[in-house]
């Protein structure tokens, strides 16, 4: 067991480190700012890791870079836009008024 732990330290010194900052950043703000925040900052991280892993696959398995994944990044907002005009934007989440 205090191997899993000499092996791991570095593991769990970075997870302690991440826990105060998060700590931290909710003691400053209300419940529900800090539960939209937390949910944008996780939409954000996912679609970014969809990039990347996207990138990574075709690059790995076909040695070519394909930039198509960043243009449908792109592209993506901007239809989500578009499409949040013309629907009452009170359904439609991310919209501004």
């Amino acid at each position: 067991m205090t191997q899993f732990i000499r092996k791991n330290s570095l593991l769990y010194i970075t997870l302690a480190a991440f826990l105060l900052v998060f700590i931290a950043a909710g003691q400053g703000m209300e419940r529900k700012d800090f539960v939209i925040t937390l949910l944008r900052g996780l939409s954000v991280g996912s679609l970014t890791f969809l990039v990347a892993s996207g990138f990574s696959l075709i690059f790995g398995l076909l040695d070519v870079l394909n930039l198509a994944h960043g243009t449908l990044f792109q592209f993506v907002p901007i239809l989500r836009s578009l499409v949040g005009e013309g629907l009452d934007q009170t359904h439609v989440p991310f919209c501004r008024q």
